[in-house]
């Protein structure tokens, strides 16, 4: 009886079709190109890092909230430039980390792929990073008011002349090496 109840339960439920499948997948299983490879490996683990960072802030602005012994409304409206302070100071690297990972991986699929792409990715790499002093040097103006906000400005313009420079180095780059770049054009033609 008990054989043959297995036996009509396997087949009842057609595992034995779902376990041959399941092996001739995993016999004939490819793994993806490399580039999407990174590229997949780079996304999960950004957005780990985002999630991190971001769930980081949140514990640092509550543990504020709570030693505060915030209660009536108008004691959190006056406290929620604090609270965003206590966010961004302690959750801005990681979220940061986790875009250029995600944004690395992009670049490193998109060298591969030889797509002009690469160097936009490689700009706003640049600005992502450094806005993380920017966001870094506001928190702290947010925590406490009363701070200089020198650092933050000189944030800010050491930002922009990067930027700038980021964006002249890679259009030098591209024209030294656009050969390596294919054209939109080819691209369709040869697909």
């Amino acid at each position: 009886m008990i054989v043959l109840g297995a036996y009509l339960v396997v087949k009842g439920f057609m595992l034995d079709k779902a376990v041959r499948n399941f092996y001739t997948w995993v016999r004939e299983y490819s793994p993806p190109p490399f580039p999407s490879l990174i590229l997949g490996f780079g996304t999960v683990a950004g957005f780990l890092l985002v999630g991190i960072g971001m769930y980081q802030g949140f514990y640092q602005a509550s543990a504020f909230a709570s030693n505060a012994n915030i209660i009536y409304l108008s004691q959190w409206i006056g406290a929620l430039p604090m609270l965003f302070g206590h966010f961004l100071s302690q959750s801005i690297f990681l979220i940061v980390v986790g875009v250029s990972i995600v944004l690395l991986g992009r670049a490193i699929h998109w060298f591969f792929e030889h797509d002009s792409r690469l160097l936009r990715t490689v700009d706003i790499m640049v600005v992502v990073a450094w806005s993380s002093q920017i966001f870094y040097q506001a928190s702290q103006i947010l925590i406490e008011p009363a701070l200089p906000y020198d650092a933050l400005v000189f944030s800010i313009i050491v930002g922009i002349v990067l930027a700038v420079a980021s964006v002249l180095s890679t259009s030098l780059l591209h024209r030294q090496y656009s050969g390596f770049f294919r054209e939109k054009g080819k691209k369709v033609e040869e697909g």
